[in-house]
C-alpha cells in the first residue's frame, strides 16, 4: 500500500519511517544493516522486526523480534525461515505485501487486521516494512516496526516476568 501522509500515521512508524530516510547512505541508495544502530532509536526496539531476505527462491527469515511483536503472539522465532512457521496461505498474504518492496526498493505500509497470526486480543495494527540494502541497491533484509491495538482493557503479559 503506499505511504500515507507521514502525519497519519502512529508516532513510532513516523520515527522509523523518518531515521531510515536518514540513514540513506547518498541519493537514491537505500541503507543497509551496516547503517543502523539500533541505540540511535531505542524507542522502536520493542516494536521492530527484521527479516532477512534469501532470493531465488524468495525466502524470509527473522533475524529479530522485538518484545511487543512477541507478547502480541507473532509465531516467527528468530533464526527461523517464514516457510518453516507459517502455512502456504499466510506465506502468500506475505509475499503480497513485501514482494512489491523487494521489487520497488520502496517501504510499505499497512493498517488494519493482522495478516499473519496473533492472539485474538490484537484488534488492529499498524505496520512499516522498510528495504534494506548492504550493497545500497539490492533489497537483503527489511527493517518492520509494528504498533499493536488492543482489546480494550486487556494487557499483554509481561515476557520473563
Amino acid at each position: 500500500m503506499p505511504l500515507p501522509d507521514i502525519n497519519a500515521m502512529h508516532p513510532q512508524i513516523q520515527l522509523a519511517l523518518e531515521h531510515w530516510r536518514r540513514m540513506a547512505p547518498g541519493k537514491g541508495l537505500l541503507p543497509g544493516r551496516q547503517h543502523f544502530d539500533p541505540i540511535d532509536v531505542p524507542r522502536l526496539l520493542p516494536n521492530l522486526w527484521m527479516l532477512d531476505v534469501q532470493r531465488e527462491p524468495l525466502r524470509f527469515r527473522c533475524r529479530l523480534l522485538g518484545t511487543h511483536v512477541q507478547q502480541a503472539g507473532a509465531k516467527a522465532r528468530v533464526g527461523l525461515w517464514l516457510d518453516e512457521t507459517y502455512d502456504a496461505e499466510t506465506l502468500e498474504k506475505v509475499l503480497d505485501f513485501l514482494a512489491p518492496l523487494i521489487e520497488r526498493g520502496e517501504p510499505n505500509w499497512r493498517k488494519g487486521t493482522p495478516v499473519l497470526p496473533h492472539l485474538r486480543q490484537v484488534q488492529s495494527l499498524e505496520v512499516i516494512a522498510l528495504p534494506m540494502a548492504s550493497n545500497g541497491s539490492d533489497v537483503d533484509l527489511i527493517l518492520n516496526v509494528t504498533v499493536f491495538s488492543w482489546e480494550s482493557g486487556w494487557k499483554p503479559r509481561v515476557l520473563g516476568g
